[in-house]
């Protein structure tokens, strides 16, 4: 399951350019977080890491969309680990 501009699929297609430099030259940030019952495990200290890490580095986050990606993901299913990344693009 992934989630990209706003939106859910099945992530058996990449929907972004693998020349990104989030991986071509690791340009970004990523956090993991649990999701128990549909409910992300301290979602506030995952987002406030994720915007701070961003922030460092020079480039935006918009934390409404990331606590938005996340709620979603995790009303999808029981236990999860959610990998939320951030790439300067």
């Amino acid at each position: 399951m992934l989630w990209h501009d706003g939106r859910l699929s099945d992530g058996t297609t990449l929907p972004f350019d693998l020349t990104d430099r989030g991986l071509t030259l690791a340009d970004g940030v990523f956090d993991t977080a649990l999701a128990l019952a549909g409910r992300v495990a301290f979602a506030e200290a995952h987002v406030a890491r994720l915007v701070a890490s961003v922030a460092a580095l020079g480039f935006p986050v918009c934390p409404e969309a990331v606590e938005t990606a996340m709620r979603a993901l995790a009303a999808t299913g029981g236990r999860l680990a959610i990998r939320t990344t951030v790439t300067r693009g």
